[in-house]
């Protein structure tokens, strides 16, 4: 036997024992039991094209979609990309859209928050826009403190705080309210 096939002989060996030691361990090891084994620092999730949907009693209630997300196991967070939530059946609209560059998921207070040209656009006509906005799925309230402006074929309004009980099918907005209202002529009523 020459050195080169003593050297594939002894690759071999040792690549079977590896199999061998690596395959007895994990077969007997539920994939749950081989995550939770990962030291934590490795066991953050990424994924692309994310789609989720919550329903009640077998009826959508809202949807989830992101780009990316990152998982962090530890905190329980996850960080989105490009996110798009949309709310079905909220009061007087069939649907409520919410669009943002960024967002961060908290599966511990059932919490999304949203940041980055965030809009929202009811029944692709009324339309808000803030930079940044909380959805809390335990109360149901869509809400941001900053500033936020909304438009309408008959309305446009600014002001410093804005809150949607999505489900109502309200929404306030409060502070330094500037809004114009147009007639059914279309004139312009300023306040």
């Amino acid at each position: 036997m020459n050195a080169r096939n003593l050297v594939a002989l002894l690759i071999l060996l040792a690549a079977g024992a590896l199999l061998l030691t690596l395959g007895g361990r994990f077969s007997l090891l539920t994939p749950e039991a081989i995550i939770d084994d990962i030291p934590v620092s490795q066991a953050d999730l990424s994924l692309e094209d994310l789609h989720y949907t919550q329903t009640e009693d077998g009826d959508r209630r809202w949807t989830l979609d992101a780009r990316k997300a990152a998982y962090r196991k530890e905190s329980g967070l996850v960080d989105l990309q490009d996110v798009t939530l949309v709310f079905f059946q909220v009061g007087p609209f069939a649907q409520v859209e919410l669009t943002a560059r960024a967002g961060t998921f908290d599966q511990n207070s059932l919490t999304v928050d949203a940041r980055g040209d965030v809009t929202i656009v009811a029944d692709g006509e009324t339309r808000f826009f803030t930079e940044r906005l909380r959805f809390n799925q335990k109360t149901g309230l869509v809400s941001t403190d900053q500033k936020v402006r909304m438009e309408s074929p008959q309305i446009r309004m600014s002001g410093d705080r804005f809150e949607l009980d999505v489900n109502a099918g309200r929404f306030v907005v409060e502070d330094n309210v500037r809004a114009s209202i147009r007639d059914v002529d279309n004139r312009e009523n300023r306040q």
